[in-house]
């Protein structure tokens, strides 16, 4: 419990917590290709960049049996391209819904979070400001009351 009474409020459990990296299947992007080396030619002659072609299409590797492979990824078509207009429409507009809804969820529960010790400390104000004027509203009365009765009683 907080020290004015109230439990803590919990996260509810549908708030994601963002730790967590994930990693594509595939990589949709090429890696950059490494900076050339010096004295060595960057292009390809053609008979080479043919060969390289073929073995990429073919799913073998380009480079000699022992080379060692430097993460050589076989060009894959954009998933979007994939994927029909309205379909991927679809999908935006259901992602971007469970976003807007996650969101909503975590700003009211951060929102309510931060206003309550505002709101209670508010609450006990107005309830001391009312104690007050119900006291003084009473000393009123009582203060009527008691000089009629003093009025009444001189009268007889």
């Amino acid at each position: 419990m907080s020290p004015t009474g109230v439990p803590p409020r919990v996260a509810p459990p549908e708030v994601p917590v963002l730790t967590e990296v994930v990693l594509p299947a595939r990589p949709d992007v090429m890696p950059p290709e490494p900076p050339p080396v010096a004295g060595v030619s960057g292009a390809l002659p053609a008979a080479e960049a043919v060969a390289v072609a073929l073995a990429i299409e073919s799913g073998r590797s380009p480079l000699p049996a022992g080379t060692p492979a430097m993460a050589v990824a076989a060009p894959s078509p954009p998933v979007a391209a994939a994927l029909p207009a309205d379909l991927q429409e679809q999908i935006v507009l259901q992602v971007l819904g469970d976003m807007q809804r996650q969101v909503d969820r975590l700003l009211e529960f951060r929102l309510r979070e931060s206003l309550a010790p505002v709101l209670e400390r508010l609450a006990d104000s107005l309830v001391d400001e009312v104690r007050e004027q119900l006291a003084l509203t009473l000393r009123d009365v009582v203060r009527r009351a008691v000089a009629q009765e003093l009025a009444r009683h001189r009268s007889r």
